[in-house]
């Protein structure tokens, strides 16, 4: 290993048995040492991330004799949670700090739905939970969410006009699919019972039907004045023709209304104002028919979601269970408001650390930023941002990196230690 990357060899913190000498980089000793305010580490995977995340409350604790209870450390996965209290307690340990290093088992370094179920828990009778709940994991929500969609989609093809012909035209899968993201995505937003949001304002439906038929009648007017039409005004006149039965129409097919179109060519005959006036006041009657063609499919799909929810949302309360979902949302309303618990939590914690900033969405972003004051200190890399499909939301980060680069507090480490420096460049030259 050059010996550039190995700039630094730093004893272990405070004068206490068991000094380890741990190289760390000049970067990454940036981001160990600066533990006032908030910081944004720029950080890829096998940049010793971890290693910094481990260092910094660990110095944390023995420099700075901060509690162990008193530093929230949020991960991504189970998994990286269960290492990263596993090697900040060896890192105690090696350091001669053993209570501190018992204290872990209780510590809050978890992932955000680990976070969420332990502050509902702590205050589940004044939120009208059940101390017992149970969190379901992805499987057994899913398989709950397809037999509230099956009795939602029951419903809408017996009870709702028009229902049947919607499942007939999307089929099965789809509408589960699209009912199923909306729904997730509505509510990785916040919105507790989700609907689809109103549609803009319809057009002026008569009034495109009035100007239709005036401009149609114009043009039927202006070529059949024509001594010798050719066939393309000829097929023109028979479309004009058929325009004043599809104006008269209730409800005109939008086949029907592509038909109505005048034929490309011929020069001047079809080139006319009266012309262009018709293929406009077309257009918007196509327009103003395909949004009232939508507002009915937008009422049937919003009483699918809405139903969908609620069977869900029933389903769910039957066996006193919450999904991932649940947790951030009745978390963040727990700690939203002003005054007990939130002062509570945001006092308790004097030093905030969230790993794969990058992959949280807006709801677990608002209960980060509740609990933190001035000293939340993120990590993440927008070039591993791959969870899109889990509602994630990238541009969180890069607005927080953008505002924090402002006041030089973003760090980043460009060291890796897993990688030759060709293979990143090319892997790099590719996110650019």
């Amino acid at each position: 290993m050059p010996a550039d990357v190995l700039a630094r060899w730093v004893q272990a913190p405070g004068d206490l048995p068991g000094r380890l000498m741990i190289p760390f980089t000049d970067e990454q000793l940036v981001a160990i040492e600066r533990r006032q305010g908030d910081l944004l580490l720029d950080a890829s995977a096998g940049s010793g991330k971890t290693s910094v995340l481990v260092e910094r409350f660990v110095r944390a604790v023995l420099d700075d004799e901060v509690e162990v209870s008193a530093i929230l450390t949020i991960t991504f996965t189970d998994k990286a949670a269960a290492e990263l209290r596993d090697r900040i307690r060896a890192r105690l340990r090696w350091c001669g700090a053993d209570d501190a290093a018992r204290a872990t088992e209780g510590a809050f370094i978890s992932t955000i739905h680990g976070f969420c179920a332990r502050v509902l828990r702590a205050h589940a009778l004044s939120g009208g939970l059940d101390p017992a709940f149970v969190v379901l994991d992805e499987a057994d929500a899913v398989r709950l969410a397809d037999a509230a969609f099956e009795e939602a989609l029951d419903d809408l093809a017996q009870n709702a006009p028009g229902g049947v012909e919607l499942v007939a035209a999307y089929g099965f899968g789809a509408l589960r699919g699209a009912i199923a993201g909306v729904y997730g995505e509505l509510r990785s937003r916040g919105e507790i019972d989700p609907g689809l949001p109103p549609l803009p304002p319809p057009p002026d439906l008569d009034g495109a039907r009035r100007e239709l038929a005036r401009a149609a009648a114009a043009v039927a007017g202006e070529l059949g004045t024509i001594a010798d039409p050719s066939v393309r005004v000829v097929q023109a006149l028979e479309r004009l023709g058929r325009c004043t039965d599809a104006v008269g129409a209730k409800d005109p097919w939008p086949g029907e209304l592509e038909r109505l179109c005048l034929p490309r060519g011929n020069g001047v005959a079809l080139s006319t104002p009266a012309c262009v006036e018709y293929s406009e006041a077309l257009a918007g009657f196509r327009s103003a028919c395909e949004h009232r063609r939508a507002e009915g499919t937008h009422r049937l799909l919003d009483r699918l979601l809405r139903f969908f929810g609620e069977r869900y949302t029933n389903g769910k309360r039957k066996r006193s269970a919450l999904d991932f979902a649940d947790l951030e949302l009745l978390a963040r309303e727990l700690l939203s408001v002003a005054g007990e618990p939130r002062e509570r939590y945001a006092e308790r914690f004097t030093h905030v650390m969230v790993d794969e900033l990058q992959d949280v969405n807006p709801v677990q972003m608002q209960l980060i930023e509740s609990v933190a004051r001035d000293n939340l200190f993120t990590v993440g890399d927008a070039q591993q941002s791959i969870y899109g499909f889990r509602h994630a939301d990238v541009e969180l980060f890069e607005r927080r990196a953008l505002r924090l680069a402002a006041l030089d507090a973003r760090p980043t480490l460009q060291t890796n230690f897993r990688s030759r420096p060709a293979i990143l460049r090319e892997l790099n030259s590719a996110f650019a």
